[in-house]
This record gives C-alpha cells, structure tokens and sequence, in this order.
C-alpha cells in the first residue's frame, strides 16, 4: 500500500468523493482546493483504496473535506491508516490542527474520528438541509454537522 499525494486530473476521483458526499455539485466546488491524497495497492495507481481532500483553513489548521475509503476495502483498516499518514504529513508542514465534519446520523464516522482522537467542538445547524436530496443513515435523517478537531502533535 503506497499513500502519494495525487497530481493528475481530480475530475478522475469524483466518483470517489461522491461517495462520501452525495451531493455533486458540492464537491465540484472544493474538488480543486487544497490537497488531494490516495491509497493505492502496490503503487498501481489504478487500485485506489481509499481518498482523501484536504483544505487549508485559518492558519496552522487544514480540515479534511472528503475521506473515503472504496466499499470494497472498507471496515479493513485503511481509513485509520490514512488518517494517522495525513497526521505525519501536516506534522511536518507544521500545521497545529485538522478538522472534520460529518453528519449527525453518520454514528459509524463519529466513532471512527473520536477512536482517532477527534473531539467535537461545533455544531453547523441545518447544514444538510440544504442538499438537493434529504440523506438518510441509520434511518436517521441528516441534519446537522457535527464539527470534530484533533490537534496534529496529539499521540493517539
């Protein structure tokens, strides 16, 4: 498994990021800010595993807009694996702090970022309401989202 920071047309992964964020054109609008990391298996770029966009933000902090990790390899470990490689990687531009937001129905990601050492610090009210098509998990519909922060220098 080789983790690089991709370089090609972003345009290749939507179908990726969407499957993480359903909402098109949504992604369109950050698919070319930022920093866009892949996971691929034995360095053939045409097996991603796992996506991840990231988005410097106020200084010293970068959130992460799209992690997501194939179906297939879900549930494998690789989305943790991607997490702590993103860590070491803004460790070393010395950045102080990564965010994340997921939705208030999503209780897999929640544990998921708090068994990365995310904790949650906000709330966006109504975010999810303003997507084309209501999102619905764990027969909860999506209202909110739910704001999650971990220091980068934090041992997990």
């Amino acid at each position: 498994m080789i983790f690089k920071r991709w370089s090609k047309d972003r345009s290749s992964l939507l179908k990726y990021l969407r499957i993480a964020d359903p909402d098109e054109r949504a992604v369109q609008e950050y698919l070319n800010m930022g920093d866009v990391f892949v996971l691929v298996a034995n360095d053939d770029i045409n097996d991603i595993i796992a996506v991840a966009l990231m988005i410097y933000e106020a200084r010293g902090r970068v959130e992460l807009k799209n992690l997501v990790v194939r179906p297939k390899y879900q549930r494998q470990g690789y989305g943790g694996t991607l997490i702590d490689m993103l860590i070491d990687y803004y460790k070393k531009k010395n950045l102080d702090e990564i965010v994340v937001g997921t939705a208030n129905s999503s209780f897999g990601n929640l544990e998921f970022y708090h068994q990365k050492g995310f904790t949650t610090f906000g709330v966006k009210e109504g975010f999810f309401d303003l997507y084309p098509e209501p999102i619905f998990e764990n027969g909860i519909q999506a209202h909110d989202m739910i704001m999650l922060i971990r220091k980068i220098d934090d041992e997990n």
